[in-house]
């Protein structure tokens, strides 16, 4: 009996400690994003006129192992010509115009924040090595009222 006694206390240790070994090994790189959004960065530019329209953007995004990642964001802005219909992040590839690789909001509020996960591999990768930008659309300006290219810190 004290053989199996001991055993089973060093299987659970064994358990625990793989457990958590996994989960630190889980999240391998992150990364700050942000940027600030205005009017003159908008291309094409605004149909309708809002000058002192602007925004700002923040994000932590978190890349695991197997590639994937999470993006816990906060968006605000301030004098847009009208209700904003959709943010999100566009990265686009040398020269040409880019697709949305994570959309962050519909119908946004001035002060948004959420979580996108999971986002894949080849849109992780992309937010890691190309300008990205971050883009507010309106439903006087549905094709972008503000947008902001992105920064990476760390």
């Amino acid at each position: 009996m004290k053989k199996y006694s001991l055993v089973i206390p060093v299987a659970i240790g064994s358990l625990v400690f793989a457990g958590a070994a996994f989960s630190t090994a889980e999240a391998q790189r992150s990364a700050r994003l942000q940027s600030k959004l205005d009017v003159a960065q908008q291309i094409p530019p605004p149909t309708v006129k809002s000058p002192g329209a602007s925004g700002q953007f923040t994000g932590m995004l978190l890349r695991y192992a197997n590639g994937r990642s999470r993006l816990q964001w906060k968006l605000s802005y301030h004098s847009l010509s009208s209700r904003a219909t959709v943010a999100y992040v566009l990265v686009p590839a040398k020269g040409k115009s880019g697709i949305v690789e994570v959309q962050l909001c519909r119908r946004c509020k001035a002060d948004a924040h959420g979580t996108v996960a999971p986002i894949p591999v080849r849109s992780t990768k992309a937010l890691l090595t190309r300008p990205g930008y971050v883009i507010i659309r309106t439903v006087k300006n549905p094709k972008g009222e503000i947008r902001g290219r992105i920064s990476r810190i760390g």
